[in-house]
């Protein structure tokens, strides 16, 4: 077999790789930014986290997942005591603490005195992907499971890997390194978080709550009418265009209308000044001394190829006598 006549098939076949290639690259990257876990461990829900840095605070949305059972191995457990028992001396140290300083002290102390195998009594680990990035939550002070900490949605988040779950908000205290920690389930941004339980709820908490969630909306709610009125001008220019078109279309068709009356008038046939256009017989021109030329080639032992250009270019030469006609 030639490899003329192989070609078409290698670049169909090429072409499918790349495609294919292309959509496993998109599903992976889909995969491992937003569908799969961050870490190994209890999925808690997806939840958007409020990190209090005294009077600011930062927003950390993703998946939680509970991963303390990874840092509790005689070997990791050691050595994850140090480092957070390094970091909360720095954390205390520091004087824009906004951190509850006498839970932080009392969880240094009974880091101090707790053995490697006591360690999840004294802290947690809660993991979350915010797009590519992981964040390790070291959770502190309050050492209730999280999902006593968070307040959830009425409604739940669904998910195509895991399905419907848990949706939310979460609010603590949180202190963040400066430099990123390598974790058993990769690197990751590391926050010393106490998280704040949810008050209990009551009528005036609550009005008081609408109250600010209504003042809140006041800069969207201008934000939408500034944003329609200038939807309304772009329309109304988009109305102007379509009428200066029109009015420039029939002006062109009556400039045509004028000049088709001057060529006829001088007795000019208007069908002598459109090109021939290609129709069946120059199809056939062109397909039948092809595949003669083709056919024939065996005939006078002379390769394939040479039969079928010889014949396209005998139709080719047909073709153009007949156009010039």
């Amino acid at each position: 077999m030639n490899l003329l006549e192989l070609m078409p098939e290698l670049a169909l076949y090429g072409f499918v790789a790349i495609v294919a290639g292309v959509v496993l690259v998109i599903v992976w990257l889909v995969w491992g930014s937003y569908l799969s876990v961050p870490a190994p461990g209890q999925i808690i829900g997806y939840f958007m986290v409020f990190g209090r840095y005294g009077k600011v605070h930062r927003e950390i949305e993703g998946r939680l997942v509970d991963a303390s059972h990874l840092f509790l191995g005689p070997v990791v457990a050691s050595r994850f005591k140090t480092f957070v028992l390094k970091e909360i001396e720095q954390l205390l140290q520091s004087r824009s603490l906004g951190v509850d300083r006498e839970k932080l002290e009392e969880t240094k102390e009974e880091l101090e005195n707790c053995t490697a195998s006591q360690l999840s009594s004294v802290c947690r680990v809660i993991v979350a992907r915010e797009k590519r990035t992981k964040h390790a939550f070291i959770q502190v002070g309050n050492l209730k499971p999280i999902g006593e900490y968070v307040s959830t949605s009425e409604k739940h988040r669904f998910s195509f890997g895991l399905g419907p779950e848990s949706e939310g908000v979460l609010i603590g205290d949180m202190f963040t390194l400066s430099r990123k920690v390598r974790a058993p389930f990769g690197s990751c941004q590391t926050h010393i978080f106490m998280p704040q339980e949810p008050s209990a709820s009551s009528e005036r908490g609550l009005d008081k709550y609408e109250v600010l969630a209504n003042v809140l909306k006041i800069p969207f709610i201008i934000e939408s009418q500034e944003r329609v009125e200038s939807l309304e001008n772009e329309l109304a220019q988009e109305a102007r265009a379509r009428m200066d078109l029109a009015k420039d279309l029939d002006a062109s068709k009556a400039n045509n209308f004028v000049l088709e009356r001057m060529v006829r008038n001088r007795g000019v046939d208007l069908d002598t000044l459109i090109p021939k256009q290609l129709d069946v017989v120059d199809f056939l021109f062109l397909a039948l001394p092809t595949v003669l030329g083709n056919h024939l080639a065996g005939y006078v032992n002379v390769e394939p190829y040479i039969g079928l250009f010889t014949g396209l270019a005998a139709g080719f030469f047909l073709v153009y006598r007949r156009m010039k006609r």
